[in-house]
């Protein structure tokens, strides 16, 4: 699971406490999809800051943002995303097909 898994908890219960971190996972790990390196990717070395838009198992959709570095992995955030975050996603995972 997260390496950061107490913070993360902690974190989802004050701001989105309807989203596990358990959920979180699934969507990046376990169910899978497309990635895509965080836009301010440049404020976090030495993690690299990745995000993308999935569903759970059980069908919640999520924007979950992480980071990774040297096989550890921290959830920075996870939240019900955006019908504008959905279109911007989809639109940016077409162009990296290309």
């Amino acid at each position: 699971m997260w390496d950061n898994d107490e913070w993360a908890k902690a974190h989802l219960q004050k701001r989105h406490p309807e989203i596990s971190t358990e959920e979180a996972w699934e969507v990046v790990f376990e169910v899978g999809g497309e990635a895509l390196v965080s836009p301010d990717q440049y404020r976090y070395p030495p993690f690299r800051r990745y995000w993308m838009i999935g569903r759970t198992t059980k069908g919640k959709l999520l924007l979950v943002a992480w980071e990774k570095w040297r096989g550890i992995k921290n959830l920075v955030t996870a939240y019900p995303p955006s019908e504008e975050q959905v279109r911007t996603y989809e639109a940016k995972i077409k162009k990296t097909k290309r």
